[in-house]
């Protein structure tokens, strides 16, 4: 079954696409901006960082999930050496220990022209009501 949900908190898309769209166990998200409430954009990456992760927890939560369930991101960004060791600590702060697995990648161009996103991200979240075969999730040992 696949299931679209088109209000869940946060900026919609111009086009209408859905928000997010959840097929069997796992929820797919559409990129997503740390776009400020009133459609504003900062220019400060740790601001643009910590408004996105804000609106991917509401987005989970809207969704009875957690940052728990994400299992996957994709991580564009407009300058990777200046903006990515700013994302991570963001980053770690807010998915700790348990971290899903990311890339990053650098971008020219991540909308119209006067867009001053530096940070678009997608994400793909684990969902299921199935009781747990009894795997472990486990860090590798420090060496």
């Amino acid at each position: 079954m696949i299931e679209r949900f088109y209000d869940l908190p946060g900026p919609g898309h111009l086009s209408g696409q859905p928000k997010a769209v959840r097929c069997g166990d796992f929820v797919f998200f559409a990129a997503m901006r740390g776009v400020n409430e009133d459609g504003s954009i900062s220019d400060d990456p740790h601001v643009q960082a910590t408004r996105l992760l804000e609106i991917l927890r509401a987005q989970l939560e809207a969704l009875g999930l957690s940052p728990a369930n994400v299992v996957k991101a994709g991580i564009y960004l407009k300058d990777m050496h200046r903006t990515r060791p700013i994302l991570n600590k963001v980053w770690a702060a807010e998915f700790g220990d348990e971290q899903p697995v990311r890339f990053a990648v650098e971008v020219s161009d991540m909308g119209g022209e006067g867009d001053s996103t530096l940070i678009l991200m997608e994400v793909v979240a684990y969902h299921t009501s199935t009781p747990s075969s009894g795997g472990t999730s486990r860090r590798p040992s420090a060496q």
